[in-house]
């Protein structure tokens, strides 16, 4: 015999974005682009999720692809400095830890 699941009851927009929104933040990172006349610097901004208690976060490969300087802003105004220490290209996600935190 097969049960069936129960239902989950339902949530509002505002209790699910309440719910989740201190596990997201804003990333900012800064690059450099050698050119044939020298080098011009731009910024990339993306968001991610908080995906760990030790500060790992999860963002698209795009926004920190071989940056120079990348940072987490939290929820709060906290900003600190992180790293790439995994990627998968072909999906285009990367799992960074924020420092400090």
């Amino acid at each position: 015999m097969v049960g069936l699941a129960r239902e989950a009851p339902a949530q509002n927009f505002g209790e699910a974005f309440r719910r989740v929104a201190p596990s997201v933040v804003v990333i900012r990172a800064k690059g450099r682009d050698v050119e044939t006349g020298g080098q011009s610097s731009f910024n990339e901004t993306g968001s991610g999720v908080l995906i760990s208690l030790d500060g790992k976060v999860m963002t698209a490969a795009h926004v920190v692809h071989a940056m120079d300087v990348i940072t987490v802003e939290f929820l709060g105004g906290e900003t600190v400095g992180a790293k790439v220490i995994a990627s998968e290209p072909a999906t285009g996600s990367r799992d960074g830890r924020s420092c400090g935190r």
